[in-house]
């Protein structure tokens, strides 16, 4: 649930002024959650993965929301859920590398095996 639907609920059913005391605390939590010297901010995904492809964790990153993509899968499958289908975006980055599609085979088989991404070791600017 997003930020601003989570505020929505809590306006309509506690009211408005609880609804804008609210994010005041969560800021409040916030700043003493952080030292001092360090930058919190909230970035959308058009801003977030260029920062996360230049830094070169886009592919921990993509590895990660695989893995738990398929990882959701198995538990619904077990849960008795029929089959269905799951979509993951790739970020340019990713679609760059050689072993793409080795890479997700082995995740999609269930291969967990640490540093099996795609790709060279150097990640940065998906070189």
């Amino acid at each position: 649930m997003s930020w601003t639907a989570a505020i929505k609920n809590v306006n309509d059913s506690l009211g408005h002024r609880i609804g804008d005391e609210r994010p005041a605390q969560f800021a409040e939590r916030r700043k003493r959650a952080v030292r001092e010297d360090d930058m919190v901010s909230r970035l959308g995904g058009d801003e977030f993965i260029p920062i996360a492809e230049e830094s070169g964790l886009i592919l921990p990153i993509g590895e990660w929301v695989l893995r738990t993509a398929v990882l959701q899968m198995r538990l619904w499958q077990q849960a008795g859920l029929p089959p269905m289908s799951v979509a993951v975006n790739l970020s340019a980055v990713q679609f760059r590398q050689a072993n793409l599609t080795q890479w997700m085979s082995r995740i999609r088989g269930g291969d967990h095996q640490p540093g099996a991404r795609p790709g060279p070791a150097d990640h940065r600017r998906g070189r």
